[in-house]
């Protein structure tokens, strides 16, 4: 796994990472690129919790790794002309330790 830009930054390797694949497409199932994707409530060391973030690419994928395992919100940013199909823009997921999750969200043209 490559490791992200966020670990850099002070944060250490979480004990047991895991990996959150998201796809993004319209209603007629094209992928959406540059979709800002934010995945909440990871904990750091002194008892709170961060967000990190990620553009889908051009296939409308964003992998996220190094997550710590547990519940974690994903969230969708819908670029403009664009609005939540008939799912939310947040989804609750639980990160799996050394194993990958995928998450799915359909937006629609406004």
């Amino acid at each position: 796994m490559h490791e992200p830009a966020w670990l850099g930054s002070g944060v250490p390797v979480p004990k047991d990472p895991g990996t959150i694949v998201v796809s993004v497409r319209d209603s007629g199932g094209n992928p959406i690129a540059n979709v800002e994707i934010q995945v909440h409530d990871i904990p750091n060391t002194v008892g709170s919790t961060f967000s990190i973030s990620q553009r889908t690419d051009s296939r409308g994928i964003a992998e996220l790794t190094y997550v710590p395992a547990g519940t974690r919100r994903v969230e969708v940013k819908p670029s403009a002309g664009f609005r939540a199909a008939a799912d939310s823009l947040i989804q609750s997921i639980d990160v799996i330790k050394h194993g990958s999750v995928s998450v799915a969200f359909v937006l629609e043209r406004q």
